[in-house]
């Protein structure tokens, strides 16, 4: 198809998505007046000279000296077929233009209406990712400033820790607030300024005047002892201030804020009627159709199966396995050492049943990833957490539940059918049996001494339940 032809129906998509009138006239004004322009500043030579050396791509000097008088150079690019946008020119198209450009707006328009066979529309680098190569930059062999000794840390925690994306972005954020207080509010710069009542007075002013949770303070005071530990270590500080700071981890996983039975029943039904009022809606727009039926599958799985948000975000179609119900799972943490996998059974009717639905309804050719955006980009942990915050104010649940508390309350349903902690640990994927009896088991009192009451071998012996042939 030429791109004439596919961008033909771009005045009816913006009447369609609901563009105001000034914006339509500046997006229609842009497609027939600048398109072809930078369009054609990134074709390749080649395509346009017969240009049979290196393939080059051309600049203002070169549009300038090889540049044919006669040569229509509008309809030249209107006539081309639409496979020559695709990858490289409308992928630098799209990150070089700002959002709610006209230029975005074409290129969204390719993407939806499925003009191009590879998604070619990614998300913007973090600013965060974008601060974290400017301390990179900056770290040294012999750091003296704080942001010197910082920036060393995160080549340390990337390089030689292997740290993911998700931990690293963790321990940026809590030293990164730390560092700024240190220079703002005590005028500390360099390493050798530092003593162990400012970080100190740090945690207290975290606590007191932000009103941090336990848990917070708990990532901050462990970020702050790593990176301090690190330096000390390195021979970057004399000693490590830090050193006798005790960092003991809260109990976030409690009775009172995992969900109940009820409450997660009420939470998978609320999507299930969503989804059946847009089927009964004939006029209802297919995107809407499809992010219901995709939040339906992962409610779904998250509640039946107790996976990591990281987890169902990294969920590929491979993964996925139909003719044996289960799914291969890859935990979190260092994989570079230790291949981190566990099969998850879906015996649950329903979440095989959205699952299916779901991906009848899931575009082709938008990548590997099995749970998807309204753009075809792999969802992230965040979009995870907004769309189960959202689900729970729509089933008029109280509490706040995230994707990690619906994991905490599989656990304690599965507590409190009588699973024994060995077996809960494979299905939640835990390294250690600790962190399963720590977190996850100190749910109920009242449960768990059911459960040792029905389980205990003894008293099972002495009711004969045993078998004979044990």
């Amino acid at each position: 198809m030429r791109i004439a032809e596919a961008l033909s129906g771009f005045a009816n998509y913006l009447d369609r998505n609901g563009y105001g009138a000034l914006s339509r006239e500046n997006y229609l004004r842009y497609l027939h007046n600048r398109l072809h322009v930078d369009i054609f500043m990134l074709l390749p030579f080649k395509n346009i000279f017969g240009y049979k050396g290196k393939l080059n791509f051309l600049t203002m000097d070169d549009y300038l000296k090889h540049y044919p008088q006669k040569f229509i150079w509008k309809e030249y690019v209107l006539e081309l077929p639409v496979e020559v946008l695709e990858q490289r020119i409308l992928r630098t198209l799209w990150e070089n233009a700002p959002a709610g450009t006209p230029l975005r707006c074409i290129i969204r328009y390719l993407h939806e209406e499925r003009f191009l066979s590879h998604p070619v529309i990614t998300r913007q680098r973090p600013r965060w990712k974008q601060e974290v190569e400017k301390l990179l930059s900056k770290a040294s062999s012999g750091p003296e400033t704080l942001e010197e000794g910082f920036g060393s840390y995160l080549r340390y925690l990337i390089d030689e820790k292997n740290l993911t994306q998700h931990g690293l972005l963790g321990c940026y954020s809590q030293l990164k607030a730390a560092l700024d207080w240190l220079c703002q509010h005590r005028g500390i710069e360099r390493l050798d300024e530092l003593d162990s009542t400012f970080i100190k007075h740090f945690l207290e002013y975290r606590q007191h005047e932000r009103g941090n949770s336990q848990t917070t303070l708990h990532h901050a005071a462990v970020a702050l002892k790593g990176m301090f530990a690190f330096l000390a270590k390195r021979g970057y500080l004399p000693e490590n201030p830090l050193a006798e700071l005790q960092v003991k981890r809260p109990y976030t996983i409690t009775a009172e804020n995992v969900p109940s039975p009820l409450e997660m029943e009420a939470l998978l039904q609320a999507a299930q009627l969503e989804t059946q009022k847009l089927q009964q809606e004939t006029y209802g727009e297919k995107k809407q159709m499809f992010l219901s039926l995709r939040n339906r599958a992962i409610l779904f799985l998250l509640c039946t199966t107790g996976l990591r948000s990281s987890e169902l975000t990294e969920l590929t179609l491979e993964q996925l396995n139909y003719t044996k119900g289960c799914l291969l799972v890859r935990g979190k943490g260092n994989i570079r050492y230790a291949k981190k996998e566990r099969r998850i059974f879906l015996e649950d009717a329903n979440t095989v049943d959205a699952l299916a639905e779901y991906l009848k309804h899931r575009p082709d050719g938008y990548g590997n990833t099995l749970f998807l955006t309204k753009n075809g980009l792999p969802m992230e942990t965040g979009d995870l957490h907004s769309m189960v915050t959202t689900y729970a104010q729509k089933a008029g649940l109280k509490n706040k539940y995230s994707p990690h508390k619906l994991r905490a309350g599989f656990a304690s349903m599965m507590v409190f059918q009588g699973i024994d902690p060995l077996t809960l640990k494979e299905l939640m994927g835990h390294d250690s049996l600790q962190t399963t009896l720590k977190c996850y088991t100190n749910l109920e009192e009242k449960q768990l001494h059911q459960v040792w009451k029905e389980c205990n071998p003894l008293s099972r012996l002495r009711r004969k339940e045993w078998p004979d042939d044990l």
